[in-house]
C-alpha cells in the first residue's frame, strides 16, 4: 500500500516544524547558559573590585590612625618635655 504524495509531505513538513521547534529551544537555552555564565563573571568582577576597593581604604585607614597616635605620641613627649624643664628651672630657683 503507497502512502499518499500529501501524507508524505505533510509528515514531512511536520517532523521539520518539529526540528526546528527542537533547535529553537536548544538556542534558547544555550543563550539562557551564555547569559548566566556572563552575569556570574560580572558579578565575579564586581565582587573582587568591591573587594579590593574595601582592602584599600581600610590600608588608607589604618595608615590614617598610625599618623594620628605618632603625632599625639610627639606631641604628648613635647609637652612632658616642656614640664620638664620648667621644673628643672622651678628647682634651680
Amino acid at each position: 500500500m503507497n502512502k499518499s504524495p500529501y501524507i508524505v509531505v505533510y509528515a514531512d513538513a511536520v517532523q521539520s516544524s518539529a526540528d526546528a521547534a527542537q533547535t529553537q529551544r536548544r538556542r534558547s537555552a544555550d543563550a539562557a547558559q551564555t547569559q548566566r555564565r556572563r552575569d556570574a563573571a560580572q558579578t565575579q568582577r564586581r565582587r573582587s573590585a568591591d573587594a579590593a576597593h574595601t582592602q584599600r581604604r581600610r590600608s588608607a585607614d589604618a595608615a590614617q590612625t598610625q599618623r594620628r597616635r605618632s603625632a599625639h605620641a610627639a606631641q604628648t613627649q613635647q609637652h612632658f618635655t616642656a614640664f620638664t624643664s620648667v621644673e628643672e628651672v622651678k628647682s634651680m630657683s
